[in-house]
């Protein structure tokens, strides 16, 4: 440590990380750091030093020398200037990027355990953020418009194909969309990976009654319930119908910083802005209307709902969608979970599994040309 602030955050880390070896260089998310103990060395950042820092920042700049500068400036958010739904999770490797959609709500947050797995493996990892989170964006009108602008923004980086793409609930649908319009504008999209969205979505009944739920019920059993549509405890809707209405929306708030499902940074303000994004895109997505699709599909589902929901079609109705044969993997978890620790662990093997096959092909093709 070269400063007082660099001296503290150690400490820090060192609690939560229970690693006593820590130099101001070391990357957070290499020592074993995921996306709850970020939300946590946030909170105690923000509790010695009075400082809030974001998630973004943290992702971007993982290690104590960047957070120790940041600190000392004082200016969390004023490199930010020029907004781009582009965020660079894990940006090093040796491969072609993998592009992530945001699900309902816009943030990119839940893909950061899956990056810290495929980091091992050298595949960059991207994430798409959704616009209309800031104060002063609006919230985009389709689904086709969403996926145009995620589209201009990954050839920011990636001029031409292949691509590889992945989307979780809502995002899988407009991953699909982007692989639309890749494929109608000549490129070719090596991977398409759903993580258990349906083909349809307006078949998805128990979202369109989500959608049509009061605000602070919807923030409420978003952030702080672990399945949204499970009913709310009575204890906490006997609170809230205490409060009055302009304080019900910080204690939500409040209740989901202290379980970690919102980051110490977030404001009031901008939790709104979470599920004013989370209504919309739930809504475009259930007016987007699939057309067939030239390209493979390669869907991932949680054991816990191909067990409560055997009444449905396994494929989540995209085998419908394409001439190709579907790949469909099992992975642990349920669909609010699959993508955190542990159960992260299993999918991201098999995410690299699927990637995996088109990177060894390509590098034998290139040694067969170089021979």
């Amino acid at each position: 440590a070269r400063t007082n602030i660099e001296f503290k955050l150690i400490q820090i880390w060192q609690e939560l990380l229970a690693c006593e070896s820590i130099g101001v260089k070391d990357n957070f998310f290499k020592l074993g750091g995921h996306s709850l103990l970020g939300v946590r060395l946030l909170a105690k950042i923000k509790s010695v030093f009075d400082k809030d820092i974001s998630f973004l920042f943290l992702l971007e700049n993982p290690t104590i020398a960047d957070l120790a500068m940041k600190i000392n400036r004082a200016a969390v958010l004023s490199e930010y200037k020029v907004w781009s739904p582009l965020v660079a999770i894990q940006p090093k490797g040796d491969y072609s990027p993998l592009f992530c959609v945001h699900p309902a709500g816009g943030t990119v947050f839940c893909y950061l355990d899956l990056a810290t797995q495929l980091e091992k493996k050298l595949q960059p990892l991207y994430g798409l953020q959704a616009q209309g989170l800031d104060e002063h964006q609006a919230l985009l009108k389709t689904t086709e418009e969403m996926a145009a602008s995620y589209l201009q923004a990954i050839r920011s980086i990636q001029t031409q194909g292949p691509y590889f793409l992945l989307g979780w609930s809502a995002g899988g649908m407009i991953a699909y969309e982007i692989a639309q319009q890749l494929y109608r504008s000549g490129e070719k999209v090596a991977f398409l990976g759903i993580l258990d969205t349906y083909a349809h979505s307006a078949k998805n009944s128990r979202m369109s009654a989500l959608v049509l739920d009061d605000d602070i019920e919807l923030l409420a059993r978003l952030y702080i319930k672990e399945d949204p549509y499970a009913e709310l405890p009575t204890d906490l809707i006997k609170i809230l119908k205490k409060l009055k209405p302009r304080q019900q929306l910080p204690y939500i708030v409040k209740q989901a910083k202290i379980l970690g499902k919102l980051p110490c940074d977030i404001s009031d303000i901008q939790a709104e802005r979470l599920v004013r994004a989370f209504k919309n895109d739930c809504m475009l997505v259930q007016k987007y209307k699939p057309t067939s699709y030239l390209g493979k599909i390669t869907v991932f589902r949680p054991a816990e709902a191909l067990i409560m929901e055997k009444e449905k079609s396994n494929d989540l109705d995209w085998g419908s969608l394409t001439k190709q044969k579907l790949e469909i993997y099992e992975t642990p978890g349920n669909h609010f979970n699959m993508l955190f620790y542990p159960n992260v662990k299993i999918l991201a093997a098999k995410i690299w599994d699927c990637l995996k096959k088109y990177h060894l092909s390509n590098e034998q093709a290139a040694v067969a040309i170089f021979d």
